[in-house]
């Protein structure tokens, strides 16, 4: 097993413009003597440091996985242009930035597939690691190649170049695998069986082990055996999230100590395949996340915080919540961060506190369409003299800046939709210019 560190820091990192990107040593990585581990597994993440970084499952992964002594995993993130040039002219393989060994020379690979455009990415990855494109391919000596993340409720895309994807919740999943992988790696399996036992594990889909039907425009299993389905955990465990999470080098994406509140969503978006994917809704103690924002703030120096879920104001105890962080704040000097936000979400009475525990002066809502004919195609039941009330409710609150989301090109769609959607944010924008001091 070759180490490129030397290579690395003589011919790459002189010669790109983001260096700490591909650098490694952040705080809280961890890094073990790779000889003393029977396995070892790569989480690769196909786009930049910069935006995979502030993917908070790559942080809870990363956890549960190195708890264990015997097993290691690290990370690799897809190259700017300026770092694959000088790897492909200096023969540097795609590497972890924690050993900074080949993707190849790893057990097991697994990619975070968040949307569509990342899949060219995924190809590119496993050519700059000089792994086989094609799964059918690969020798036994090249690693496994794992993917999951919300695009793989729709597989068959990659499926020829994907071993085995994971559909659904990872905590579970990903300790199954390892679990497997390392019986199988010490009983000297064939890469056939390790697929057979993997297939095994609830929301694994091992391609190759299916036969698949081409009709239309679709792909249909033919395999009458037990059909694949998405793995869920019933709670979201304490163990499952990292005391000490990895602190980038650089400023990323999001510069923030992400927390996760609940997963899955109480609404029905009819747009929304998040909303479907996370079901059902699972929510954490208010003391446990309190927990963790304190043990996070001690370990990585971050201030601000970031309150993760589809929709954190539907979080059943956000009150008890934003009360509890209040005297963290006052201790800590925190800043609070909600993600978008339904109209209809927070109270009065909700607001009040969010204004005490934040020192941020914008908010984003999201009506996603602008006429109410196409809220209700979307299932986003609220109207405008609703949307103009909680404008009102933040300016009141001093709130500067609003963002709104809207998304174009919905199903049914026609000209009136689109003209109201410019009458709506003409109207908003004259509301905050009335209020706003900027």
């Amino acid at each position: 097993m070759k180490n490129y560190k030397d290579l690395i820091e003589c011919k790459l990192l002189p010669s790109v413009t983001n260096p700490m990107r591909y650098s490694g040593s952040e705080l809280n990585s961890i890094t073990k003597q790779l000889s003393s581990v029977r396995l070892h597994g790569v989480l690769c993440f196909p786009d930049l440091y910069d935006i995979g970084m502030s993917h908070f499952g790559l942080q809870i992964l990363y956890n549960i996985v190195n708890k264990r002594s015997s097993w290691a995993l690290s990370r690799c993130f897809h190259p700017w242009v300026d770092a694959e040039s000088v790897m492909r002219s200096f023969n540097i393989p795609l590497y972890s930035l924690e050993y900074f060994t080949s993707l190849r020379d790893a057990d097991w690979i697994g990619f975070s597939l968040q949307y569509e455009l990342q899949y060219t990415n995924v190809l590119n990855m496993l050519d700059l690691s000089g792994i086989t494109l094609y799964s059918k391919d690969r020798g036994e000596n090249e690693p496994i190649v794992f993917a999951g993340g919300p695009c793989v409720n729709n597989p068959e895309p990659l499926a020829g170049f994907i071993d085995c994807f994971a559909i659904g919740d990872g905590e579970e999943t990903i300790q199954s695998i390892c679990e497997v992988l390392e019986k199988a790696k010490i009983g000297g399996l064939s890469r056939h069986e390790k697929m057979v036992l993997l297939s095994g594990i609830p929301g694994l889909y091992v391609p190759s082990l299916y036969s698949v039907k081409k009709t239309g425009s679709y792909v249909i299993t033919q395999s009458q055996d037990r059909k694949p389905e998405a793995a869920k955990i019933q709670f979201l465990k304490d163990e499952y999230y990292p005391l000490k999470p990895v602190v980038p080098l650089i400023e990323v994406v999001h510069s923030r100590l992400a927390v996760e509140v609940m997963r899955g969503c109480s609404r029905g978006c009819r747009f929304c395949s998040a909303g479907y994917f996370y079901r059902p809704i699972r929510e954490r103690a208010v003391n446990q996340i309190y927990k963790q924002i304190k043990d996070g703030i001690c370990s990585t120096g971050f201030r601000d915080i970031g309150l993760l879920s589809l929709s954190t104001a539907d979080y059943s105890c956000i009150s008890g919540l934003m009360s509890a962080v209040y005297d963290l704040k006052e201790q800590y000097h925190l800043s609070l961060a909600l993600p978008s936000t339904r109209i209809d979400a927070l109270s009065d009475e909700q607001m009040d506190l969010f204004e005490k525990v934040t020192t941020t002066s914008s908010l984003t809502i999201a009506p996603e369409a602008a006429s109410m004919r196409l809220r209700r195609v979307i299932n986003k039941n609220f109207t405008d003299d609703e949307i103009f009330d909680a404008v009102n409710k933040l300016l009141q609150k001093n709130v500067q800046t609003i963002k709104l989301y809207f998304m174009v090109g919905l199903p049914t769609e026609n000209q009136d939709d689109i003209e109201a959607l410019v009458a709506l944010v003409s109207k908003i924008s004259g509301m905050v210019r009335a209020k706003s001091k900027r």
